[in-house]
């Protein structure tokens, strides 16, 4: 059994400075990257990666059930709606095995046991019970718990960063070698500067973790996973307001993401080759070329020892393989913390009944670049995109979002019925009414602009956050006045 989480190891490394990287006739990244730290970090790498290769057993596990775990990343803010002070964030959640520091000094990660899937059921009651716990210590602190993926109530020149020299080291790097293309606004109704890789501070998201049984397994979950996230991310939107701005983009976090950290070369960005962060390419051949795509990119932090760990721990693809112990788990990263407990399990089961599927009968793939087109359109207009889909006699065909989700989420509903997975028709239903009354960001923004009250916009921010959290009846009423 794998174990949910980790870190990345947390070392420094005296870093090259770029100031003669013109001389040298190279581009400052690359300049970095051909430099004798990186080179020997990338050694220790793919000696580490050969490792796994050579012990492909290890890896094998039985295929019975289905083995699934989530992480959820909150943010805090006091009751001034202000950053709350590392300290208390870190007395929140100490001593609690399932908790964990983030980026942001503000943000707590809570995570389930894995879990093997009878019932969807099984995963919400120990996330519902184990958030509760950090609502009830949050309440004691006297602390809101933000449910989003934005939290909007900070701006962005302002967040602080976890105390860690990771937290430290990593955002600054990209900061230093971002690239000089990188345009200085984002945003269709409102704008900001996009140029601070510390914006990932403010940044949650929600994470499933599903165990495979084999390398081609886990090369075969982690590209359905990746083909099939655009009309989830579309259905689940909730990442549209960041520093109090509404920036009419239903999930940003993905896109601001990709922006600030931006360090690719004039050459990669002619050519559109994607960076570490978000969309892929292309399709994964092999585990072999997983790894070859890891590595490519800059390590930062120094601990040959971790080599492994920290290539993928900073690879931050919407879905990637991970090595915990002797397991290989796909991790599924494109969606923004939910309203409620509830939420979250609800757009995982729609992934995984969905990654089911199209494991069971074998689905034909869709050509990466329409999937990219989709993964865009879901993120930049959400239930409004309009997205490419395989027909019944898999033919490409293109339409309306909310048509090729409510289509998407009955091959989920046949996805756990063939592995006998009970209980997920309630939670799909939930993204069901969604087809009707919008996703969170839609619903939040109408709570937003109607109207925006005397108080100013941070009273509109919380009336969003109350309105997004109001279509869902299965709240824990006991703590609903800790969130926001």
């Amino acid at each position: 059994m794998f174990k949910i989480g980790g870190d990345t190891p947390d070392k420094k490394r005296s870093e090259p400075m770029p100031s003669d990287a013109e001389e040298a006739g190279e581009e400052p990244i690359e300049w970095y990257k051909n430099s004798e730290s990186e080179k020997d970090i990338l050694k220790a790498f793919r000696e580490q990666a050969q490792y796994i290769l050579e012990n492909e057993k290890r890896f094998i596990k039985s295929s019975e059930g289905t083995l699934v775990g989530l992480e959820v990343e909150l943010g805090l803010i006091n009751k001034s709606f202000k950053q709350v002070p590392e300290e208390i964030r870190n007395k929140i959640i100490d001593k609690l095995s399932f908790a964990d520091k983030e980026l942001g000094a503000s943000q707590v990660e809570i995570r389930t046991d894995p879990i093997t899937l009878f019932t969807m059921d099984d995963i919400f009651q120990q996330l519902e019970q184990r958030e509760g716990e950090i609502l009830q210590r949050a309440k004691d602190e006297g602390v809101f718990v933000v449910r989003g993926g934005i939290n909007p109530f900070i701006s962005p020149e302002d967040v602080i960063r976890t105390n860690k020299t990771k937290y430290q080291l990593v955002p600054n790097f990209h900061n230093k070698f971002r690239s000089p293309f990188v345009p200085g606004d984002f945003g269709k109704l409102e704008k900001i500067d996009p140029r601070n890789a510390g914006l990932v501070a403010l940044f949650q998201s929600v994470q499933c973790n599903i165990q495979t049984e084999s390398f081609a397994d886990a090369v075969e979950k982690l590209n359905y996973s990746y083909m099939i996230a655009p009309a989830i991310i579309a259905v689940g939107g909730n990442s549209r307001f960041i520093d109090g701005k509404d920036l009419g983009i239903p999930d940003a976090r993905m896109p601001l993401w990709e922006i600030s950290h931006d360090v690719r070369t004039k050459k990669e960005i002619l050519q559109n080759k994607s960076g570490r962060v978000g969309k892929y390419d292309r399709f994964v051949t092999s585990i072999e070329d997983y790894f070859e795509q890891v590595g490519s990119f800059p390590f930062i932090l120094d601990d040959k020892e971790n080599a492994l760990k920290i290539g993928i721990g900073i690879f931050w693809k919407d879905v990637r393989i991970k090595i915990i112990g002797d397991s290989l788990v796909v991790e599924f990263r494109p969606i923004s913390t939910q309203p409620t407990p509830v939420e979250d399990v609800a757009m995982h089961t729609f992934y995984i009944g969905r990654l089911i599927y199209a494991q069971k009968i074998k689905e034909p793939f869709v050509d990466i670049k329409f999937v990219n087109e989709n993964r865009e359109a879901a993120m930049m207009l959400g239930l409004n995109a309009q997205l490419f889909y395989l027909d019944k006699d898999n033919i490409l065909r293109k339409g309306n979002a909310c048509d090729v989700v409510r289509k998407e989420l009955e091959k989920a509903k046949k996805g756990l019925e063939l592995a006998n997975i009970k209980g997920g028709e309630k939670y799909l239903s939930i993204l069901e009414r969604r087809l009707e009354i919008g996703s969170p960001s839609d619903v939040f923004a109408n709570a937003f602009h109607n109207p925006v009250t005397a108080e100013g916009r941070t009273m509109a921010l919380v009336n969003g956050f109350k309105a997004a959290r109001s279509s869902i009846n299965d709240i824990n009423q006991e703590h609903q006045d800790t969130y926001v």
